[in-house]
């Protein structure tokens, strides 16, 4: 791992993404692998129109909106990037004890890399799937309602 030109897709999301958050976006030792620049990126719609996150997101001054030009723009620049490639799927899909990731037509940002000559890191928190009790009902429904940026996650417990 080096401090520049490097794009980390962390795995899974998860409910909360408690992971991505844990052993990156608030970690001294990976700020310490990876850099103090590393700029993470969340989906637009929650980072800009959820008023408590975008307030949350603007205090750690290292949380920016996933679009396809801010990605490029880091990229070209060889500032090190990390998101969770799975996203509102990765959510609706987690299941209690089962290690699940939505991966299967999410490989542009690959190819963006490999462009731009940059490295690209899987990284993978084990025990996300055991944060959560969520519910399988209605799956197919659910993750229809994702393609419309609706995060259709069911916990309990």
């Amino acid at each position: 791992v080096q401090k520049s030109g490097s794009l980390f897709g962390f795995h899974p999301h998860g409910i909360l993404c408690a992971g991505w958050a844990w052993n990156a976006i608030w970690s001294k030792k990976f700020a310490d692998i990876a850099g103090t620049d590393v700029r993470f990126m969340i989906d637009k719609g929650l980072r800009e129109d959820n008023v408590i996150f975008k307030i949350i997101c603007d205090l750690h001054g290292g949380l920016d909106s996933l679009t396809k030009r801010n990605l490029l723009g880091a990229l070209a620049a060889k500032t090190n990037v990390a998101f969770v490639p799975g996203g509102f799927q990765d959510a609706t899909l987690a299941e209690f004890g089962v290690h699940r990731t939505a991966m299967k037509k999410r490989t542009g940002f690959i190819k963006y890399a490999l462009q731009h000559g940059c490295r690209v890191h899987p990284c993978y928190s084990f025990g996300e799937c055991e944060t959560h009790y969520t519910s399988t009902a209605l799956l197919n429904f659910r993750l229809w309602l994702n393609q419309f940026g609706i995060p259709a996650v069911v916990i309990f417990g």
